[in-house]
């Protein structure tokens, strides 16, 4: 699966195209297991302190996706990035508060 997540990125489409077809794999990102999880957050992580914009939003997409199943993994590879880059906090921020609000009373 991390494979197919590094060729997503790679791939020479338009953005637009690259976010349906990691909408398409979501059901798979969403079963994948922990090492596999951790190989595929590591890979976001990279992309989320590339230059490119829409790179960077690619890998917070996944980001998002995989959060759902394993929201500590998440937040854990997103505190190891640079919060000073606007893309990480943003989206550490955002996932924190999905937590919070998640979380029976």
């Amino acid at each position: 699966m991390e494979k197919i997540i590094d060729g997503i990125f790679a791939v020479d489409k338009e953005h637009k195209q690259k976010l349906i077809l990691i909408q398409t794999l979501r059901p798979h990102l969403l079963a994948t297991d922990g090492s596999t999880a951790n190989k595929i957050l590591r890979s976001c992580v990279t992309r989320l302190e590339e230059r490119d914009v829409q790179c960077r939003a690619l890998g917070a997409r996944v980001m998002e996706i995989m959060h759902q199943v394993y929201p500590e993994k998440v937040l854990s590879a997103l505190h190891e990035t640079d919060l000073c880059n606007v893309d990480c906090a943003a989206l550490t921020s955002k996932l924190i508060i999905k937590s919070i609000k998640d979380e029976p009373l």
